[in-house]
């Protein structure tokens, strides 16, 4: 029986020949060696276990690849959809800043039209702030200088705080709002300013998807930790974009929105030792579900 070896690395069908000068039928001879025959055997296997290995790395950097000019492609959109949101309330602020200027210049001042132009330039220089709020906010993320000053703190104070924030709104949408925290669940640890503004965040989200609906905003001991749901009966999310809804630069940014609100929501929840999870069907509503421990200690860990 004759053995032969593909190139490893190089061409070596005559390598008995090449060891030993025979050609013929030497060379068949010393082929049908044992010994030689399982070296020739031993060697292809080595060769195969190879060319595998490079055929995974080659994957492996294409791979790599991809993913990175996908990264920068995300990136340069999100930049895109970016500075369209922050030439809005710039346009907006110094649209009716200079329609109030040229009232003012008037005999006749409408001072009901004046007092709803402030109206309209404080909110949108409110919203510009939040904009730059949270790119500091994912800069300190990214960089590693994201903190938090953590403290005890009263659930259900905090939960009414944000019912009560919204109830303007919530009227304008023809929402109903509820707070449900069982007896005795008092207190967590935490950062309160950033766990409020996860809840803020969050019930922003369900009021701007939910129309003449109701919103629950729950609170319920989960062994060493508080779980929060805010959960709402509205237009729900699409299905392809829920994997990704938490990622810094998701690939389908859901409609009104730059996605940086919930991927620093997910990352203060993280902070804090706790997980964020989201379910939600089309047209049956969102609930958003996020974890924090009760105790110092199990934060610190």
């Amino acid at each position: 029986m004759e053995y032969y070896l593909a190139a490893f690395p190089a061409d070596l069908h005559d390598y008995p020949h090449r060891c030993t000068g025979a050609f013929g039928y030497e060379q068949r001879k010393l082929c049908g060696n044992p010994d030689i025959a399982g070296l020739v055997n031993l060697l292809n296997c080595v060769r195969l276990v190879i060319c595998l290995r490079h055929a995974r790395e080659q994957a492996n950097q294409e791979n790599e690849a991809a993913r990175v000019r996908e990264l920068a492609d995300l990136k340069e959109e999100f930049l895109h959809n970016l500075s369209h949101e922050l030439q809005m309330p710039i346009t907006v602020v110094s649209g009716f800043a200079q329609l109030t200027g040229r009232m003012m210049d008037d005999k006749l001042i409408d001072r009901a039209a004046v007092r709803d132009n402030m109206r309209r330039v404080d909110s949108e220089a409110g919203r510009l702030e939040r904009l730059v709020m949270q790119l500091l906010d994912a800069a300190a993320i990214e960089n590693g200088s994201f903190t938090l000053n953590c403290r005890e703190m009263d659930i259900a104070e905090l939960l009414n705080t944000v019912a009560c924030v919204h109830f303007p709104v919530m009227d304008n949408h023809g929402n109903t709002v509820a707070v449900d925290v069982p007896p005795g669940l008092l207190h967590l640890y935490g950062d309160q300013e950033r766990l409020l503004q996860v809840l803020l965040n969050l019930m922003s989200n369900a009021v701007k998807h939910t129309e003449s609906g109701s919103i629950l905003l729950s609170a319920r001991l989960e062994g060493s930790s508080v779980a929060v749901t805010v959960r709402d009966t509205g237009e729900g999310i699409a299905p392809e974009l829920l994997p990704q809804i938490f990622e810094r630069y998701p690939k389908n940014r859901a409609a009104g929105g730059n996605g940086l609100g919930l991927y620093i929501c997910a990352q203060i929840v993280q902070a804090h030792g706790g997980q964020i999870t989201v379910e939600s069907k089309i047209g049956k509503g969102t609930a958003v579900r996020f974890t924090v421990p009760i105790m110092k200690w199990e934060v610190e860990q």
